[in-house]
């Protein structure tokens, strides 16, 4: 992969005393529709007593016109913000699989909070996820954090989740979105999302994460935005083969594990988008 071009700047706050350090990583493509609004709510965090960084990584950078004006944007973001940020530009489309990964690898904070580019983060989400993580510290894991509408039947403002393989097939959308986790340097460090699956990376990651910590600490309150959509041709690309591969990897070809899963994440999304939605 031919190496990035590299773009730094470094807040005058950075010799801050704390004890926890924090990076927001996005990774995007850059003609993504909320680019601008989601790199700003990056920047636009509330860290006190934190310090607190941001990691983009930007592919498919063939247009020098485009890649000057979000550059641009983003100079004017740190001088605004005063927050460290380093942006890395592929020329390539890298999948978000590789670019999460990359973040990982040029990442060294206590914690990494994964951000999607079309997700907004409220202004006081990494503020409020350090409170939970250092009030929880000494009865709660904190290798896998992430939050959820407070909306749900629970109760507890902070509670524990634990990370098996149901959360794959039957409970999914208990689980936190992709935009709320907040993972430890321990378990960024030591697992990496799967770059050759054609999707379930998130899920796939989940499984890996069981591996290392037993539980995830959920935050319950609405510290995300989160649009979700899916193209039908997104649907279209899903192949039965990238399905097979999944439970092959992940479920080790458990009769009923992987019987649940294709029928959840390949047949029933042709179902809904094609017969559904027509």
């Amino acid at each position: 992969m031919k190496s990035p071009e590299i773009f730094e700047r470094l807040s005058s706050n950075r010799k801050i005393i704390s004890k926890i350090s924090y990076t927001a990583a996005m990774p995007c493509l850059l003609n993504d529709n909320y680019i601008d609004q989601t790199i700003e709510c990056l920047f636009k965090q509330e860290t006190k007593d934190l310090v607190y960084s941001i990691i983009i990584v930007i592919s498919n950078c063939n247009n020098n016109h485009l890649s000057k004006n979000i550059l641009k944007k983003i100079e004017n973001f740190f001088y605004k913000y005063n927050v460290s940020i380093k942006v890395f530009l592929f020329s390539k489309r890298l999948n978000g699989s590789q670019a999460r990964n990359y973040c990982f690898k040029n990442a060294n904070s206590d914690f990494i909070g994964l951000c999607d580019s079309d997700d907004n983060w409220k202004p006081y989400k990494v503020y409020k996820e350090m409170i939970s993580i250092t009030s929880s510290q000494r009865r709660i894991n904190t290798q896998f954090i992430g939050s959820i509408s407070q909306k749900r039947i629970f109760k507890n403002v902070v509670f524990k989740l634990p990370i098996q393989v149901k959360h794959c097939l039957l409970l999914r959308k208990q689980f936190p979105h992709t935009s709320t986790w907040v993972l430890s340097k321990y378990l960024y460090s030591n697992i990496s999302f799967d770059n050759k699956l054609e999707r379930y990376q998130d899920l796939a990651f989940i499984l890996k994460a069981r591996n290392l910590c037993k539980e995830c600490l959920i935050i319950n309150e609405n510290l995300v935005d989160i649009r979700r959509s899916i193209s039908r041709k997104k649907i279209k690309l899903q192949s039965f083969i990238f399905s097979l591969k999944f439970c092959k990897d992940y479920l080790d070809n458990n009769l009923i594990n992987s019987t649940l899963f294709i029928f959840k994440y390949f047949l029933y999304p042709r179902i809904r988008y094609f017969y559904v939605n027509k």
